[in-house]
């Protein structure tokens, strides 16, 4: 496999929903509709010949017995071959397009302005890590499936921590996984915005990443956010490819 392909599992890995049913080679995901990435069809691939619009019914039906509408993720690797014009045909909309960018750890780390804030990383779960990330940020009314979620991920998590005159001012989640660490879960409270809590975050993560042998990070953005674009720019992440989901009708 090639880095897109080998980050593609890498990341459906990373984010484990708490259900998931194999569909001749798409994973069907849900998590009480918490997440896109965590309640949407992972199309990286497919096996055996059924029609795709056959195919493509059964997931809505999937979806559709848990309350569910229908979404696709969707890269250029997505199989088969037009599932992203059929989805289109049946009249799915295109939502949050998203840049996958990869960086070098240790160039994150060199990367790192002088006088950025403190950071720690720890490999369980802090307190003070959950009540911002858990409950300043958008999984604020879901906390109990977000944490089912970290604790599904297990080992394989880091759990970032900035501090800025000894108050907790950001958090991030890393993600090991073979050569790859995933960054997610980026969050900085608005108190400490533009005090470099962010790029300590990231900082910390990649040295965490280094200490565990593992040279590369990756991380997903949305394509209009452009504050966390400049942030990752600014720690030499460079896009190495982009998704997209196709909602169904139902949701839009």
């Amino acid at each position: 496999m090639d880095d897109v392909d080998t980050i593609e599992h890498c990341a459906y890995d990373a984010w484990p929903a708490e259900e998931v049913t194999d569909l001749a080679g798409w994973r069907l995901r849900a998590m009480r509709g918490v997440s896109r990435r965590a309640n949407s069809v992972w199309t990286g691939e497919c096996l055996g010949d059924e029609p795709l619009d056959v195919r493509i019914e059964r997931a809505e039906a999937w979806y559709r017995s848990r309350a569910l509408g229908a979404t696709f993720q969707l890269t250029s690797r997505a199989v088969p071959a037009g599932l992203d014009d059929a989805l289109e045909r049946r009249g799915y909309g295109i939502d949050a397009p998203v840049s996958i960018q990869i960086a070098r750890a240790r160039n994150v780390v060199r990367s790192q302005p002088d006088g950025c804030p403190s950071v720690e990383v720890h490999r369980d779960l802090p307190d003070d890590w959950f009540e911002i990330s858990a409950h300043k940020g958008r999984f604020a009314r879901v906390a109990d499936v977000y944490r089912g979620l970290l604790a599904r991920i297990g080992s394989r998590a880091r759990y970032a921590l900035a501090r800025v005159d000894g108050e907790p001012a950001a958090v991030g989640l890393g993600v090991i996984d073979e050569r790859w660490m995933g960054v997610f879960s980026m969050l900085t409270l608005p108190g400490h915005r533009r005090q470099g809590a962010g790029r300590a975050i990231l900082t910390g993560l990649a040295g965490a990443a280094l200490e565990h042998g593992v040279n590369d990070l990756y991380l997903q953005v949305e394509r209009d956010n452009a504050g966390a674009a400049a942030l990752y720019a600014g720690a030499s992440f460079r896009e190495l490819y982009g998704y997209h989901y196709r909602v169904s009708p139902l949701l839009t």
